[in-house]
């Protein structure tokens, strides 16, 4: 029983960190917009949910049925008796110790599934700042579903309902849930409210290496993310649409394209308006220089790296050989790029230096 109470844990805290990191990106940019700053103590907050919520997929989805063992068990009735379990517990520690009663696995079972709710009122009143009510009910909705989903087999799609539906698992989960909106304020008080934070929105902070750091991972994932749907999107058309043999590795025009893509959405913001990329846009940064250096400085970082990228996926211009040169080139030159900044007390980093620019917060005067 241990054992089927732990190991959701040892498999949930991976993959949602896994999670939170995929989501990083954008999560910062919507906090840094909105709040007009980076708060680390709601990251850290934001990212606990994203644990949070896969660990209680593990806990109460999986792991799902196979063919063979829908066909050699019946699917469990659903329960819909209220308040069936305290009967239960009654039956099943009579005659047993204090010590022993609090060990059952019914009395257990009951609390556990009080437990499993309360970090979903913890964060999501005090990280979402949901109301205590909506809270509240956003665990009921929630907690109905789990239970649907276990009742129904998938809705169908696993073949057979794998779990008890039990309507005192929903009840239990929502006084788990309100037990948490009680405690939001003690126990997660370290984190503060997004209003207070951005009561300050408007006024320049500190240039920091987080913030650029930040700002470079944007303009990143920008140009990854678009490359990277463009290329699925031209290999679904060619594919499914036209009917075309699938485009492999060897179609470099299938990569290139994309990739040039990328890479205008890199340079294009550098070129007009504050000359700033739409990551430093997005944490509030603006370079400071001169004008020559300002339109070099984009080539030197994520814009080089993209350079790069694409020379690298032209075999017919460059050869295998050379392509593999380039493409680890460009891996050296975003590390390199990187360990820049996190070094540079001043945050300006390679190619703010190289081409002699500062970077500023884009709420100060000029």
């Amino acid at each position: 029983m241990i054992d089927a109470w732990t190991w959701p844990a040892y498999v949930g805290i991976p993959f949602g960190i896994g999670f939170f990191l995929l989501t990083l990106v954008p999560v910062v940019v919507l906090q840094s917009r909105r709040l007009g700053r980076l708060s680390t103590a709601r990251l850290i907050g934001i990212a606990a949910f994203s644990v949070y919520l896969t660990t209680l997929a593990f806990y109460t989805l999986f792991p799902l049925p196979g063919p063979d063992w829908c066909a050699v068990h019946f699917s469990p009735p659903v329960q819909t008796t209220p308040l069936h379990s305290l009967d239960e517990i009654v039956d099943a520690i009579d005659g047993l110790s204090t010590s022993q009663a609090v060990r059952h696995v019914a009395v257990l079972q009951v609390a556990f599934n009080v437990l499993l709710f309360v970090p979903f009122g913890l964060l999501v009143r005090r990280v979402f700042e949901l109301g205590r009510l909506l809270t509240v009910v956003a665990a009921f909705g929630l907690s109905v579903l789990i239970e649907a989903i276990q009742g129904t087999g998938a809705f169908g799609l696993v073949g057979c309902a794998y779990r008890v539906a039990d309507v005192d698992d929903v009840l239990t989960n929502t006084l788990g849930a309100v037990v948490g909106v009680l405690l939001a304020p003690l126990v997660l008080r370290w984190i503060p409210h997004a209003d207070r934070l951005a009561e300050q929105r408007g006024e320049p902070h500190p240039v920091t290496r987080r913030r650029r750091l930040a700002a470079m991972a944007v303009d990143l994932f920008i140009a990854l993310a678009v490359s990277g749907v463009l290329t699925i999107g031209y290999r679904s058309v060619a594919h499914y649409v036209l009917g075309h043999r699938l485009p492999g590795t060897d179609d470099w025009f299938n990569q290139a394209v994309p990739m040039l893509v990328g890479l205008g959405c890199v340079i294009v913001p550098c070129l007009v308006g504050t000359h700033a990329s739409w990551g430093q846009r997005a944490l509030w940064l603006r370079p400071d220089g001169p004008a020559l250096g300002t339109l070099v400085r984009p080539w030197l970082g994520v814009g080089g790296f993209m350079v790069l990228l694409v020379v690298s996926v032209l075999p017919p211009v460059v050869g295998t050989t050379a392509s593999g040169f380039y493409g680890a080139t460009a891996t050296v030159l975003a590390a390199v790029s990187g360990l820049a900044v996190i070094l540079d007390p001043s945050a300006r980093g390679l190619s703010f230096r190289m081409t002699h620019v500062r970077i500023v917060d884009s709420r100060s005067e000029a």
